[in-house]
C-alpha cells in the first residue's frame, strides 16, 4: 500500500510539472508557425527582387566581352543568390504540407 501512495504521488508530481511545460510548448509553437507564415509571405516578395536583380545584371553582363572572368563569376554569385530564397521558400512550403496545412498561395501584384 505505501509504494502505491509514493507512486500515486509521483505521478500527481510529473503532471503537476508536465502540463505548463506542455503549455508553454505549445505557445511557443503557435509563435513559430505565425513567424513562419508570415515569412514565407515575406520571402517571396524578396525572392521576386532578387530574380528582377540578377536578370539585370546578366542583360548588362551580355554587354560586355564574354572572356571576362571576373563578369562572370559576379553573376554566377548572383545566379547563387536567387536559388537561395527558392531554396529556403521550398523548405517552408514542405514544412507547411509536413503540418497537413495547404501551401500559402503568393499574393497577387
Amino acid at each position: 500500500m505505501g509504494v502505491q501512495v509514493i507512486a500515486i504521488v509521483l505521478v500527481g508530481a510529473l503532471v503537476g510539472v508536465a502540463v505548463p511545460a506542455l503549455l508553454q510548448l505549445r505557445r511557443t509553437l503557435r509563435s513559430a508557425e505565425i513567424f513562419f507564415e508570415t515569412t514565407g509571405a515575406r520571402l517571396n516578395s524578396t525572392l521576386e527582387e532578387t530574380s528582377g536583380a540578377a536578370a539585370k545584371i546578366r542583360a548588362v553582363a551580355g554587354h560586355f566581352e564574354e572572356g571576362s572572368a571576373d563578369l562572370h563569376r559576379l553573376v554566377e554569385t548572383a545566379g547563387g543568390l536567387v536559388d537561395f530564397p527558392a531554396r529556403v521558400l521550398t523548405a517552408l512550403r514542405a514544412w507547411r504540407s509536413a503540418r497537413g496545412k495547404p501551401p500559402q498561395q503568393p499574393p497577387e501584384s
